[in-house]
């Protein structure tokens, strides 16, 4: 899937050798946030490439053009989870008329079947979105959060890969984070 040009990469920390893999102790999530630079989205996957010994099971990233947030995540390493046609897809301006106020992805089917879409709601697992008219004179993106994911608790699936995207009355929000909620059943019914 992968066509954008890296260097070579050899996931495992430094010092670490290929006998080893897997052996000792793990790191955490690699989280990266940019704002204000041309092609946020590209500056967040070559950080989330840098980042990859961090976190092998997932990656994604969100971008914000001042008024919407969208992004993409997937299953794997970061070049397995974006292409060149993502990246661009990131980067580009977007509709100005039916919007989706959550981030639509792209879920990358293994057994070479065609990527499936669907809008990500709670945790980004797939829910129902009304579109919105953003406001106007909002421009080009301008920032993005990225995020590879070590599960310390949780299961490796698609809908625990962040950035989560939600929305609310008052608008939209993103979220990468390096670690565990132990409350989240309260605070989700706060």
């Amino acid at each position: 899937m992968a066509d954008v040009p890296l260097p070579q990469f050899d996931p495992l920390p430094q010092g670490r050798c290929a006998e080893h893999r897997g052996r000792g102790p793990k790191e955490k999530c690699g989280v990266f946030g940019v704002w204000g630079v041309e092609q946020p989205a590209r500056l967040a996957y070559y950080a989330l490439y840098a980042q990859q010994h961090r976190g092998q099971e997932s990656a994604g990233i969100a971008v914000s053009d001042r008024a919407s947030l969208r992004g993409y995540t997937g299953m794997g390493l970061v070049p397995e989870v974006f292409s060149e046609r993502i990246l661009r897809e990131l980067e580009r301006a977007p509709e100005r008329r039916g919007a989706l106020p959550v981030s639509l992805q792209t879920v990358p089917q293994r057994d070479g079947a065609a990527d499936r879409p669907v809008a990500a709601g709670r945790n980004g697992c797939a829910s129902s979105a009304t579109p919105v008219d953003p406001p106007a004179g909002v421009g080009r993106v301008v920032a993005a959060i990225g995020h590879n994911r070590y599960s310390t608790t949780g299961s490796s699936l698609a809908c625990n890969a962040q950035p989560i995207i939600e929305s609310f009355l008052g608008g939209q929000v993103a979220v990468a984070h390096n670690g565990n909620l132990i409350n989240a059943a309260p605070l989700r019914d706060a």
